[in-house]
């Protein structure tokens, strides 16, 4: 009789553990799945550096589900951004999360959560980042990548420069609005060694850029290109008049600034004409899409 009672309590175990085992199989392998979009833009980002302190930026995100746990600040370990040829990593810091508008993609309601990031980057030469991911690492090892666009990064320079008006000559090609060139109107009489876009996006086209008296002559300018011409170096007399720079631009660049080195008074200076929206349309907002799928315990 004590066997048999032995024998039952063996196969009462045996049976509890096939059970569990069991259970356990269909846990792993029917786990819930959630899935989650994310739409970043590909964007450029100008910034001004400071010797002083880390660069300022702010960076939207926009995901389908408006309590995602991947943007909560407190779930983020790492923030990252990883240039697309190098594959360097610039660690940046999370200062908060804001949450913003809303955005209707493809019939889908999306929220928006801004990420106001520190970049520990400081220089008295132009950077530039090409074609940036954002990358972030949770604390349960979990990695995102959202492509986000282009970084310039400029230094801040004493200006003595003054100028009185800032326009943009834009042209429609195919249906697509392009910078073709800016025109500014300078206060101050001096002259220009060198001009450098912020972006590395145009060229300056030694052709076009000139020095006018009446803003008239430029009006029909850059109908045709015969001639692709880089600027290298000029030497460019302004007298309280018109600068034309003219831009080699295939690409949708909206907002540009430059750094123009001139002589003033005998001395050599450099100067900043900040970055400036010369046009507004639907293309400057290249959205990417991207799907994340997770499995919930």
């Amino acid at each position: 009789m004590k066997c048999m009672k032995k024998y039952y309590k063996i196969l009462i175990g045996c049976f509890f553990i096939i059970l569990f085992l069991t259970i356990s199989l269909f846990l792993i392998f029917n786990k819930k799945k959630m899935n989650y979009s994310f739409i970043s833009v590909n964007y450029d980002y100008f910034i001004e550096t400071n010797e002083l302190e880390d660069c300022k930026v702010s960076i939207p995100l926009f995901v389908d589900n408006k309590n995602s746990p991947y943007l909560e600040k407190d779930n983020i370990k790492n923030l990252y951004l990883t240039e697309e040829l190098s594959n360097d990593k610039i660690q940046i810091r999370l200062n908060d999360i804001e949450t913003r508008s809303n955005l209707r993609y493809e019939n889908k309601e999306y929220y928006e959560y801004c990420l106001n990031c520190l970049i520990p980057l400081s220089s008295c030469e132009l950077i530039s980042l090409e074609n940036v991911n954002l990358n972030l690492e949770y604390s349960n090892e979990e990695n995102l990548s959202f492509m986000v666009g282009n970084f310039y990064l400029y230094p801040k320079l004493e200006n003595n420069l003054y100028y009185s008006s800032l326009r943009g000559l834009v042209r429609n090609i195919n249906k697509k609005d392009y910078l073709q060139g800016v025109l500014i109107k300078f206060n101050d009489s001096f002259t220009i060694k060198d001009i450098k876009p912020l972006s590395n996006k145009v060229l300056v086209d030694e052709n076009f850029t000139k020095v006018y008296d009446e803003v008239e002559e430029i009006e029909e300018l850059r109908t045709e290109k015969i001639e692709k011409k880089v600027l290298t170096n000029c030497d460019l007399k302004v007298n309280a008049n018109y600068l034309f720079i003219s831009l080699f631009n295939e690409q949708n660049t909206p907002e540009m600034g430059f750094i123009l080195k001139y002589i003033k008074d005998g001395k050599e200076y450099e100067t900043l004409i900040y970055p400036f929206r010369f046009y507004y349309n639907d293309d400057i907002y290249d959205l990417k899409k991207v799907n994340y799928e997770v499995d919930l315990s």
